[in-house]
């Protein structure tokens, strides 16, 4: 998907609607998710059972829009609040990339949106290789703390090329372009499956559900908040300002992920944590 997508919405973009350039890209994706939705209604088979449901008999919670119990309970487990702070990290600028990187391809370099669409393929296809076939062996030699660690790094090298790019009287300046591309694309493959496994396996089978769900939330907030911050990097410092702040964010992150709890003895402190009622 990270790989046809991208490239499909790039030479769609080629195509005049109304005007303008762009928006079948749009009208494109909201068909395709319309078709999603009406093959998971047809096709998709319940995952939770009638019998496994909450009791409707039973006392129902009071909805809190800033309930934080949740979040509470999940990072009670040694090594979860760390983790769950790295994802939101990560998320965050990454996020801030994403929003940035059309900007900074044009301005920078001239390239055409399907031009762009087409290093976003590339990145999809190293993001494929690493993710679809490498993650499972390299997690069984070295652990997912130590991808996460390295994923990191990767990411924290792939921004810091991004800004490279653009140095006065720099030569090979779209070469480094790709090169921190693939960075990015390397060092997200590691990190985002790694810091799901190690913190499901962290916790609990009692709090998996909940766990995931406050990392899901945490990211929704992260990719509210770092467009934002990426805008305003782009805008206010350079447009290589995003990723020359990425970096030292993931340098940082990088530093945080050194103290990961080890998976050893994840069984001793998670064992009878339940959800918060």
């Amino acid at each position: 998907g990270f790989i046809l997508g991208p490239f499909i919405g790039g030479e769609l973009g080629h195509f005049e609607v109304l005007g303008r350039q762009g928006p079948l890209a749009a009208f494109a994706a909201a068909a395709a998710s319309l078709i999603n939705l009406l093959f998971a209604w047809r096709v998709l088979p319940e995952s939770l059972p009638l019998e496994k449901r909450t009791d409707p008999a039973a006392p129902r919670r009071r909805w809190r829009p800033f309930d934080l119990s949740a979040l509470r309970t999940v990072t009670s487990v040694p090594g979860v609040a760390r983790s769950v702070g790295l994802s939101f990290i990560v998320t965050f600028f990454f996020a801030g990339m994403e929003l940035t990187f059309r900007l900074f391809t044009e301005d920078a370099f001239g390239l055409t949106v399907a031009q762009t669409g087409r290093v976003f393929g590339f990145v999809g296809l190293i993001a494929a290789v690493v993710q679809g076939g490498l993650i499972g062996r390299l997690t069984k030699k070295h652990g997912e703390v130590r991808l996460v660690g390295l994923g990191i790094w990767g990411l924290a090298l792939g921004f810091a090329g991004l800004a490279a790019s653009v140095l006065p009287g720099s030569p090979w300046g779209l070469v480094t372009l790709m090169m921190g591309c693939a960075f990015i694309a390397a060092g997200n493959g590691l990190t985002v499956p790694s810091l799901s496994s190690y913190t499901s396996r962290r916790v609990g089978p009692a709090v998996q559900g909940i766990t995931l769900g406050v990392m899901q939330s945490l990211s929704a907030l992260a990719r509210a908040f770092g467009p934002f911050a990426g805008g305003l990097a782009y805008q206010f410092i350079a447009p290589w300002g995003p990723y020359v702040v990425g970096a030292i964010g993931f340098v940082f992150a990088a530093m945080l992920a050194r103290g990961l709890a080890p998976l050893a003895d994840h069984a001793a402190t998670a064992a009878d944590l339940q959800p918060a009622h």
